[in-house]
């Protein structure tokens, strides 16, 4: 838990993450987590190797390693994606000043297209559907991109690229959030209100691939770890978003390690202060690190949060906004 002025909580749980429990029965595949450069990630972190075919599972968050160099989150069910309204809800889509031809699918505020329709609209793909992992793979000259059902991750280009809701598949087509799957082919996506309309200009064959230095890579990691080792991948991923906030505003250090190791006025991570930031982290901080350096402004309000059921002071809460909850930790901007 954190503060501009004053520490508030103990570290969250340092445990390493069991990766023996096993998936529920019916699971008869394992669904998995390809993650680029992860074992030099983990190796870094101090953190043993997942046990072949074996994924830890939280809130319905389930992680697999396989080594393949990709990317997958995958949730148990469809995440409210169970009811697929045909039509687009009076929402067109505008490829460099052309109307797209596609299928568009409006899901409360998500557009959802097709992903070998897209594909094939915006360049000549290879795509292959693995049966047994359950995954697409799109493939052209200047992408690779990975897919997979219930996920809200895309891989592309060794990019994580989070959506705001999972993939699913209907009647054998696979839908992906237009917006990162754009952005995976090298387009911007802006959408406008008054026409209710989203605009798509190519600035690029590809998303370029992301360099991520080394040391933002492990302090987030154990950050990450030390505040929300027991709470749920996305607890983990919203503690991450907001270091990466105040690395961006003016108002703290510009970096991962000065921001987490803050003292301008008092301790602002209590880990840091208790010693709980140089314990290990564990698979799923090391994975939430990297989809939070590659997605940055994924939540880009929060700077704070707060445990209230441990909070000995209520400076965040007294004098800060309250934008959401998740898990124990209440976040405030």
């Amino acid at each position: 838990m954190i503060s501009r002025n004053y520490r508030f909580c103990p570290a969250g749980s340092c445990d390493i993450i069991d990766m023996r429990d096993k998936l529920k029965k019916e699971e008869l595949i394992v669904k998995k987590i390809r993650v680029l450069c992860l074992a030099l990630v983990l190796s870094a972190l101090n953190v043993p190797a997942a046990a072949e075919n074996a994924a830890p599972v939280r809130d319905g968050l389930s992680v697999a390693a396989d080594g393949r160099g990709g990317l997958s989150v995958a949730a148990d069910g469809r995440g409210g994606l169970s009811v697929v309204a045909d039509g687009r809800g009076g929402l067109s889509v505008v490829a460099d000043g052309e109307e797209y031809p596609g299928e568009v699918r409006l899901i409360e505020d998500t557009a959802y297209v097709a992903l070998r329709e897209f594909a094939s609209f915006a360049d000549e793909p290879a795509v292959e559907w693995n049966g047994e992992t359950r995954e697409a793979t799109v493939t052209t000259a200047d992408l690779t991109l990975l897919a997979s059902p219930d996920s809200r991750v895309l891989s592309a280009n060794g990019r994580y690229l989070w959506c705001a809701r999972e993939v699913f598949a209907d009647e054998g087509v696979l839908y992906v959030p237009l917006r990162q799957l754009a952005l995976a082919f090298g387009y911007t996506c802006v959408y406008e209100a008054g026409p209710h309309r989203v605009v798509l200009e190519r600035f690029a064959s590809a998303v370029p691939p992301v360099e991520r230095a080394q040391e933002d890579v492990y302090w987030l990691a154990k950050i990450i770890e030390a505040e929300s080792g027991g709470e749920s991948f996305l607890g983990k991923l919203a503690v991450g978003w907001v270091v990466l906030n105040r690395v961006a505003s003016d108002e703290f250090p510009a970096s991962v390690r000065d921001v987490i190791f803050d003292r301008e006025n008092g301790v602002q991570f209590t880990p840091t202060a208790n010693g709980a930031i140089f314990g290990d982290a564990g698979e799923e901080s090391a994975l939430a690190a990297l989809i939070c350096l590659d997605n940055p402004t994924a939540s880009p309000d929060a700077l704070y949060f707060i445990n209230a059921a441990r909070a000995s002071n209520f400076w965040v809460p007294n004098f800060c906004t309250y934008l959401f909850s998740i898990g124990n930790h209440d976040f405030y901007r």
